[in-house]
């Protein structure tokens, strides 16, 4: 991966992996609303991140 790159991570393991205090950024705009299923709303967004248009700074 380099940066910039995205990818998917399904609900139940990211949930997992909040709970082990390990939980990844979240990008909550490409996020699909049945992660909310599974996924409080509240632990979503501690993570939240915003992706920035000119990623070069990134590299």
């Amino acid at each position: 991966m380099k940066p910039g790159d995205r990818w998917c991570v399904v609900a139940v393991r990211w949930l997992q992996a909040y709970q082990a205090g390990a939980a990844t950024g979240v990008v909550l705009a490409a996020t699909n609303a049945r992660a909310l299923d599974v996924v409080p709303i509240e632990a979503l967004r501690q993570h939240a991140v915003d992706v920035p248009d000119d990623i070069s700074d990134l590299e």
